[in-house]
């Protein structure tokens, strides 16, 4: 349980030393440029993260689920928990940007030179946390699939037990079924003569 704790401390302080750091540098890219981009591309850019997390989040708490029942080790589910953690920050922050922010714009919005750097920041937190989150999702699960799998250990041979039944016939035979009979004509109802 220890190196569990150990892992999942060291794995979200790493994770989220590279976001800070992403997050703080991204928009020194963005300083001289000026990009014009339509509001409803972005809003089916949010649509498709969201769409993708919809997939990706239930499957990494089925995978920690399945961890946990085949396995003893606890820091496979630590990594786990680092890539759910990543996916529903950047879930939370895309849907910010879905319904806060790009609604308040018309048509089109300008990203850059110091404006609008919340959709830069948003698309520097899609890339970090989706990479962060699929990174520990695969790191166990590959680390699993890779791992020699030990045979069956051979265990004591099972008690065998043995009945003597005698069987002997002290009911007399059961008779013969009778013959079925045709079946009667339907009957006429009341209505009818």
């Amino acid at each position: 349980m220890r190196a569990a704790v150990i892992v999942f401390i060291t794995g979200f302080v790493g994770s989220c030393a590279i976001a800070v750091s992403a997050l703080l540098l991204a928009p020194t890219f963005w300083k001289r440029s000026q990009e014009q981009y339509a509001t409803d591309r972005l809003e089916r850019a949010c649509d498709a993260v969201v769409s993708l997390l919809a997939f990706l989040i239930p499957t990494v708490l089925a995978i920690t689920t399945w961890v946990y029942e085949k396995t003893d080790v606890a820091w496979y589910g630590a990594c786990l928990a680092i890539g759910v953690i990543w996916f529903l920050f950047v879930l939370v922050f895309t849907m910010y940007v879905r319904f806060n922010f790009v609604w308040g714009f018309q048509e089109k919005m300008t990203v850059g030179n110091g404006q609008n750097l919340v959709i830069v920041r948003w698309l520097t937190v899609v890339m970090v946390g989706l990479s962060v989150g699929l990174l520990s999702f695969g790191v166990p699960t590959f680390w699993i699939a890779f791992q020699k799998h030990r045979g069956a250990e051979p265990s004591a041979p099972a008690p065998r037990y043995e009945f003597h039944v005698e069987q002997s016939r002290s009911c007399p035979p059961t008779p013969p079924a009778p013959e079925s009979k045709p079946c009667k004509p339907p009957e006429k109802s009341v209505g009818e003569k």
